[in-house]
């Protein structure tokens, strides 16, 4: 699981999450772009008030 993953989980902060996905792609990462488009688009479907954890 990766970090974006790990403090979506912890925190529930959708657009924390986005920033982090959107940073990601701007750095030299270890995350691969194929993770980062899944994260993304569980993040998209995700409403501001769910409180489950992300499962990509």
């Amino acid at each position: 699981m990766c970090i974006i993953c790990l403090e979506f989980n912890k925190k529930k902060d959708l657009e924390d999450a986005r920033l982090m996905v959107e940073a990601a792609r701007r750095e030299v990462s270890s995350i691969p772009e194929d993770h980062l488009k899944k994260v993304e688009e569980e993040l998209k479907k995700r409403q501001p008030n769910q409180k489950e954890p992300l499962k990509v």
